[in-house]
C-alpha cells in the first residue's frame, strides 16, 4: 500500500495560480504532492497561456496526472481562473 501511495504522490502534479488561496497550496503541500504555480493575467486570473505551456512541456515526462485547481473570485482581486 506505501508504494502505491509513494506513486501516486510522485506521479501527481498541481497546478494552480499564484492568486490560489493559500489553503489549497497548504493542503497540496501536507499531501506531499508536486506544485507548479501557473502566472496570472493581466486580470489577476490564470494566465491560459502560461497553462498551456506547462501542460506541453510536461506532456513528455511521465506526470500520471494533473489536477488544476481554478478559482472562482480570489481573496484580494475578485479574480476568476477564465478556463
Amino acid at each position: 500500500m506505501k508504494a502505491q501511495k509513494k506513486g501516486f504522490k510522485r506521479k501527481t502534479i498541481v497546478l494552480l495560480s499564484c492568486q490560489t488561496h493559500y489553503s489549497v497550496k497548504k493542503i497540496a503541500s501536507l499531501m506531499d504532492l508536486k506544485i507548479i504555480i501557473v502566472k496570472a493575467d493581466k486580470y489577476a486570473g490564470m494566465s491560459i497561456e502560461n497553462l498551456k505551456e506547462i501542460l506541453s512541456n510536461l506532456s513528455d515526462k511521465q506526470f500520471l496526472r494533473f489536477i488544476v485547481v481554478v478559482t472562482f473570485g480570489t481573496t484580494c482581486f475578485g479574480a476568476f481562473d477564465n478556463i
